[in-house]
């Protein structure tokens, strides 16, 4: 029996691993920039260039939209600014406190998706109108925000929240395609007609909607499965709330668009409810009046279009592929080089063969980015491809040897893309991305390291390079910030000496010039454009100083692949389902015909429109203003957010109480408090009040509890519920965050008195009242998935702690463990896994504090955890919770995934099921494997049917079913059925 009699001093030592990392405990140094109710926070000095530029575009915003939206703030907005991508992006919520997400870095104009306004006022005006449609009150909410002292966030310990959540943000719960549509539709105004309400790429996927089948979703089925199966997955909601918008700002005019989702006297809080109050009619009929009238908006464009003759297409392979990058055609090995990323596969580099179309996978990678997948460059005498991976975060530079099929990062965090090769010298040009701002750079062999060539502005965007044959000139698309663009050539010999003097070669307005490449001979330039508001090809001719079209498309031809003078041209058309390869004759034709835009119906029915441009922020004059600088105190920021009503259960009692939340904006320091009283008499008085008290700060949690109790165990079968105090320290820091790769430390230390119960074993009595514990461990994954999977497909998962813990004077220590490892089966979205577990403790074997303890599915009827709960440690469906303990023990599961089943339409829009997946799976157990003689061995299968249902358009729910059966020599095999829904 390996264990230790406490000597003094002991037991405080069990809480150094709470303390290990006090240094860390003051969190990163923010600073703050504080005007008016523009409360900015931020943690890079050197981010500072563009903080007064950012204020003045938010006091020019909020002066516009508090006018026009008729809205008086409840709060400060609280800012955070941020450069943790290589893309600028943006992010808001009003609930608890208005607060706005700033990603710094330049926009990927992939397919002018995103156009080239300046990026940091068109962000705000699309955030802050989110802000303005969840912060207006709505119906009662003045009332119940008195009432909770605040607008309360959902709490998923809390699940009754969720209904306060409604009675004071109301808009809160309302679907993306609704908050999206709004604000773009909003933000195309305010910025002067530059938007998606007006965009071309969303022209394009509404046409070839209609042209390959004419299936457009309606609003309950582009949330449940449109968003899920589409290649473009969750920006279904962006294009379809715009044009849903547009067509009523059209139909009904814009005035009546904000009406609808701009909170006024007797409006009613359901976006749906206040949509057949605004408009007299339910929403559902309007959606299916767009539908047809889009269908007949869009057959008129294909007839304008094909007003001339429509350009011939050879498709290369019958695939849709989805999401491609950048490509490269190498006629020697007879194959296209490209990446791709399309539902049911981990995105990868392939080749297609240009004979049979058949599509080989090269290598994987990671992280691949929704539209453009990654960036790639070909060096076609040595047989390389340069791509880049964690395309949605920091990029990596990394290279894929043809020959062996090896890939090898060559520059970690390079942050760079718009990659091209230069044969002359062997290097990579490339456009790099920090701090917000963009630079060129090279990067020379080994590639080891980089070296800038010249940094732009923060004005200045430039992307899509190429390099001519000789690598005498570089071409790219050049932005400012009014959102025109061009297409410009450089001499290298100028850039390589610190100069950016560039020759405009064709300036196209407000339309991007995408992906122009040279022609082998150097003498032209092949890229696309939306320059007749249909994406075609056009050929630059560097010797004449000309455009031509060449071709006149339905949907959209992109990333043309350079070819001969008139020769056949390697082209990608835009289908539903993504992505098609093929040749195009590559000669110039004679006419385009231009298309409309259901935006501009908006413009030309109700010009009223062109007056809602909100203007430069320059003219704000911030020298007249109070401002407030300097070290950002987390903790003096703490304010309340609200309380609320709680229920909770005690050892079968109902408990009511209240809960009471104080946290700063960024919400990363704060206190929860919560207090109930169970109403069973039959409880000892004692055992009637129950108390709670957690402080949360960075990765640090402190928790303190009497006579703890749950809401969830009003439900069971697991029971989270304990007599007594206890005192906690926890701590969880990433040591490495490299997504989906990730290395996670965790830290714990804890005391426990006045125990009936073990604190992790509800149906083991508690022999000693007092315990102190502590354990340490790291947490490991690299799990993927692919575009429309419900959970991860593969990778592994590893888990090891090692633990004390400290009773009646003796240390029990023990060690554990868990590997998981999936792979990806052919079937899209179905995956294989191996699950493991095992441990050892030391100390009496008889002794309860000694042992692990396993059974059950563990779910309870109404729940919060993972719904898979066999998965963990301590779960073995088929006999009862806890019934088997050990010393020492080793566990293993295989689980099948099958696909999920999609649903189109099963529910209600507030109230509806998008997919059901079932789970099969065998498990083993042995208990106290070192003396067999006193050990278990117990086997079991079972099933679990697990069904996404989605409430209040905002929640995602999971409903389960399970079964189970297990057995063990020298006893009956047991069953065990379970039924649960997941809230959180």
């Amino acid at each position: 029996m390996m264990t230790t009699r406490r000597r003094p001093g002991v037991t405080a030592c069990l809480f150094v691993l709470a303390a290990f990392a006090a240094p860390l405990l003051s969190g990163q140094t923010l600073f703050r920039y504080k005007i008016r109710d523009f409360d900015l926070v931020y943690y890079a000095q050197a981010h500072e260039y563009i903080i007064e530029h950012l204020a003045r575009s938010y006091l020019r915003t909020m002066d516009f939209y508090k006018k026009f939206f008729d809205y008086r703030p409840t709060q400060e907005t609280a800012v955070f600014l941020r450069d943790f991508g290589d893309w600028g992006n943006g992010g808001a919520t009003a609930v608890p406190r208005n607060l706005v997400f700033f990603e710094l870095s330049p926009f990927d104009h992939v397919y002018d998706i995103l156009n080239a306004y300046e990026r940091i006022s068109l962000v705000m005006h699309h955030e802050m109108v989110h802000v303005i449609t969840m912060d207006k009150p709505v119906g009662a909410a003045s009332f119940f925000r008195k009432l909770f002292r605040g607008k309360v966030m959902p709490d998923k310990e809390n699940p009754l929240s969720m209904f306060y959540t409604y009675l004071t943000s109301p808009r809160a719960y309302a679907p993306r395609w609704y908050l999206e549509g709004i604000a773009v539709f909003m933000e195309t105004w305010t910025d002067g007609g530059l938007g998606r309400s007006l965009g071309a790429y969303d022209e394009m996927m509404f046409r070839t909607e209609v042209l390959e089948d004419g299936l457009l979703y309606d609003a309950l089925g582009l949330e449940s499965e449109g968003t899920a199966v589409d290649f473009q997955i969750g920006a279904l909601s962006y294009m379809y709330g715009t044009r849903f918008f547009s067509h009523l700002g059209a139909k009904y005019g814009p005035e009546k668009v904000v009406a609808w989702t701009s909170a006024e006297q007797g409006s009613k809080g359901y976006f749906a409810a206040e949509f057949k109050r605004t408009f007299g009619l339910p929403l559902t009929r309007e959606w299916s009046a767009w539908i047809a009238a889009e269908k007949t908006w869009q057959e008129d464009n294909l007839a304008r279009i094909r007003g001339n003759p429509v350009t011939t297409f050879k498709p290369l392979t019958t695939e849709r592929l989805g999401s491609v990058s950048r490509a490269f055609h190498d006629p020697g090995r007879g194959k296209v080089y490209l990446g791709l990323n399309y539902p049911g596969q981990i995105p990868h580099l392939a080749a297609v063969d240009v004979k049979t179309g058949a599509i080989e996978r090269l290598a994987e990678i990671k992280g691949g980015k929704l539209h453009s997948v990654c960036s790639l460059a070909f060096d076609r005498e040595g047989g390389r491809l340069f791509f880049t991976s964690d395309n949605n975060s920091f990029r990596d530079l990394r290279v894929l040897d043809l020959a062996t099929g090896r890939t090898k990062l060559l520059i970690k965090d390079l942050r760079a893309g718009d990659l091209v090769f230069n044969p002359a010298d062997q290097s990579l040009w490339a456009i790099r991305h920090n701090l917000g701002l963009s630079s060129l750079i090279k990067v020379d062999p080994p590639y080891a390291d980089w070296t800038a060539l010249y940094g732009f502005d923060y004005f200045a965007d430039v992307y899509d390079l190429d390099l001519s044959p000789d690598g005498l000139f570089l071409t790219a698309a050049s932005a400012d910030v009014s959102g025109d663009q061009r297409l410009v050539r450089v001499r290298t010999a100028d850039v390589l000496q610190g100069r950016w003097e560039p020759e405009t070669l064709f300036d196209f307005g407000k339309d991007a010039p995408a992906s122009f490449r040279f022609s082998p001979d150097g003498r032209f330039l092949y890229g696309s454009s939306y320059y007749t508001g249909v994406s075609n090809i056009f050929r630059y001719d560097l010797e004449r100083k000309t455009l031509d079209a060449l071709s006149n498309c339905e949907t959209g031809f992109f990333k043309p692949v350079p070819a001969a003078e008139d020769g056949p041209l390697l082209v990608f058309k835009y289908a539903k389902d993504g992505f098609v390869p093929g040749w195009i004759p590559g000669r110039p034709v004679e006419d385009v015909n231009a298309i409309r835009f259901l935006g501009q119906e908006v413009v030309d029915r109700h010009p009223a429109v062109k007056n809602w441009t909100i203007g430069s922020p320059a003219d704000i004059r911030l020298e007249n203003l109070t401002v407030e600088t300097g070290v950002y105190n987390s903790f003096k920021d703490i304010r309340l957010n609200s309380i609320s009503p709680i229920l909770e259960g005690y050892k079968g009692s109902l408990a009511p109480g209240l809960r009471v939340e104080w946290r700063n904006p960024l919400r990363f320091n704060g206190f929860d408090l919560t207090a109930s009283y169970s109403l069973d008499p039959s409880l000892p008085a004692r055992e009637r009040p129950h108390l709670g008290l957690a402080y949360h700060f960075w990765n640090w949690t402190f928790a303190a509890t009497y006579n703890n109790a749950s809401f969830y165990d009003l439900f069971g079968p697991t029971m989270a519920g304990r007599k007594g105090y206890s005192l906690a320290a926890r701590y969880s820091r990433e040591m490495i965050y490299d997504p989906p790769r990730s290395l996670r430390i965790e830290a714990q230390a804890a005391a426990y008195a006045g125990l009936d119960r073990m604190p992790d074993y509800q149906n083991i009595d508690a022999t000693y009242d007092k315990l102190l514990t502590a354990r340490a461990g790291i947490k490991y994954a690299d799990l993927r998935r692919s575009i429309g999977a419900v959970e991860d497909e593969k990778g592994p998962l590893a888990h090891f702690f090692v633990q004390a813990n400290d009773v009646n004077g003796r240390i029990y220590p023990r060690v554990y463990g868990r590997f998981d490892y999936g792979i990806a089966l052919p079937l899209n979205h179905s995956s294989l896994w191996l699950r493991t577990s095992a441990g050892r403790s030391f100390g009496d074997r008889t002794n309860d504090f000694v042992k692990f303890f396993f059974g059950g599915f563990g779910n309870n009827w109404i729940d919060a955890q993972e719904e898979n709960r066999y998965r963990e440690q301590a779960g073995f469906p088929g006999v009862g919770i806890n019934s088997i303990g050990g010393r020492s023990y080793a566990k293993g599961v295989v689980e099948w995934l099958s696909p999920p089943i999609r649903f189109r339409r099963l529910g209600w829009p507030s109230l509806y099921c998008t997919w059901a997946r079932l789970a099969l799976f065998a498990a083993g157990i042995a208990t106290d494997i070192d003396i067999p003689s006193a050990g278990r061995e117990v086997a079991g299968w079972g099933a679990q049917l697990d069904f996404r249902v989605v409430l209040f358009s905002t929640f995602n729910t999971t409903l389960s079913l399970g079964c189970a059966r297990s057995y063990e020599k020298g006893r009956p095999a047991r069953n065990e059925f379970m039924l649960s829904l997941k809230l959180f």
